[in-house]
């Protein structure tokens, strides 16, 4: 039997998991799936403390205990899936092992037509591209595809080290420049080599990359920061723009051009509006309603911050007790900080208002994985981060159904799009 690691690679040669690069008249396009099969065994939970730790909240160790119980349970429900026979067909869409949408997983090829294809995680709210690597004490590579190092391309006098909760160091190395390939194109890409990783990262055995596209100026890297993957690349596209749709079961990134054929409807432009120190794209919201689509909005103006790579929404608290105490049997744990809900819970919807336009989220779309083996009990796709932080922070829970454009012909005034999916819930 094949491995996921060796699938990985024959999908990413064959060009099952991307499609590649158009070139047009100035540029080239292209767009990006997961590797079929590939939805990370990392979930809300993990991401819910690395949020909050990012953050600097305190983390409660029977939340970490909690996001180990539920990681087993994930991966116990993955096997199962795969004994099932399911295969993958088609192209398009990246198909998941799991149904609750969690982290996807895209092919990156490191170190040229030699090198190897490795499993990275996409996000928009992190700059950092690093990777597992020879480096490495040899068990934290098992299951892993990992950079072998070459010293003629280190970056000599520069590392790297990320942090989650202000004295532990998640992952930390030198930095080296190869040659990286992305959905076909091809640029040279300064990177971290990890020599450690924290067992918040080990824990997530599928997940071999990160690749970060936010804001550059933030990285991790010093004593000088260095251009993300997309920066890198942007003379070689036709227009220099990338968007995503995700939907239920399946995402895409889109390089070069805006796909017509993934929305519908006005786009809402707004400015984006990055905070100091945090290299997510962000923007202001302004004003919400709960439940009916119709409901009456409250104005609020919002400061919210994306991710393409985080699972859950967090918002307001305000917002999130009043959406709560709407859904019979839903529980509110103190120490964990963590709202939860009946799995079978039908709840009302979630609106935000942008550049005067209304998104609607269905609440169906805002229950999370089971916190039970019996499937019972959910966790919350809508919750709120604590600690007084003073932002909201929109994963998948609220992007499915939505495509969110971004916009660098003016790279000193970047614009985000937002716009519905065909088919999606207004």
């Amino acid at each position: 039997m094949l491995s996921l690691g060796q699938v990985t690679a024959i999908l990413a040669f064959t060009g099952a998991a991307i499609a590649s690069p158009t070139p047009e008249a100035d540029g080239a396009t292209f767009s990006l799936h997961p590797i079929p099969g590939s939805a990370s065994t990392k979930h809300g939970l993990d991401q819910l403390i690395e949020v909050r730790r990012r953050a600097g909240v305190e983390v409660h160790p029977r939340l970490v205990e909690a996001a180990e119980n539920a990681g087993r349970r994930l991966r116990r429900a993955r096997l199962a899936s795969r004994s099932t026979g399911r295969k993958v067909t088609g192209a398009s869409w990246g198909w998941s092992e799991d149904k609750y949408d969690t982290e996807y997983l895209y092919p990156v090829q490191i170190g040229g037509k030699n090198g190897k294809t490795f499993r990275a995680s996409i996000g928009t709210a992190a700059s950092d591209f690093w990777c597992h690597s020879s480096a490495q004490p040899k068990k934290q590579n098992v299951g892993y595809t990992y950079y072998e190092i070459n010293p003629a391309h280190q970056k000599v006098g520069s590392n790297y080290s990320i942090g989650y909760n202000g004295a532990e160091a998640d992952s930390y190395g030198n930095v080296y420049v190869e040659d990286v390939t992305i959905g076909g194109i091809t640029t040279k890409q300064a990177f971290g080599a990890a020599s450690g990783l924290s067992q918040a990262f080990l824990s997530d055995t599928d997940l071999d990359c990160l690749v970060g596209l936010g804001n550059s100026s933030y990285n991790s890297i010093v004593p000088e920061y260095e251009n993300n993957f997309f920066d890198n690349i942007m003379k070689q596209l036709a227009k220099p723009v990338f968007a995503y749709a995700e939907k239920k079961g399946g995402s895409v990134f889109d390089f070069g051009f805006f796909d017509p054929n993934q929305y519908t409807g006005r786009v809402a432009w707004v400015n984006n509006a990055p905070e100091a120190g945090w290299p997510a794209y962000a923007f202001y919201g302004e004003g919400f309603s709960l439940f009916d689509p119709n409901a009456k909005v409250t104005p609020r103006k919002m400061n919210i911050h994306l991710d393409a790579s985080t699972t859950l929404t967090y918002t307001d608290p305000d917002i999130v007790t009043a959406w709560y105490k709407s859904i019979p049997g839903s529980k509110y744990d103190d120490d964990q900080q963590m709202h939860s809900v009946p799995c079978n819970s039908k709840p009302g919807g979630f609106t935000i208002v942008i550049a005067g336009q209304k998104f609607f989220t269905p609440g169906s779309q805002l229950i999370s994985i089971p916190l039970d083996d019996q499937g019972k009990m959910c966790l919350g796709g809508l919750q709120n981060i604590g600690g007084g932080v003073d932002f909201s922070l929109f994963g998948t829970t609220w992007q499915k159904g939505k495509y969110v454009m971004h916009d660098f012909a003016n790279p000193h005034a970047v614009r985000l799009g937002f716009a519905m999916q065909p088919g999606a819930s207004h």
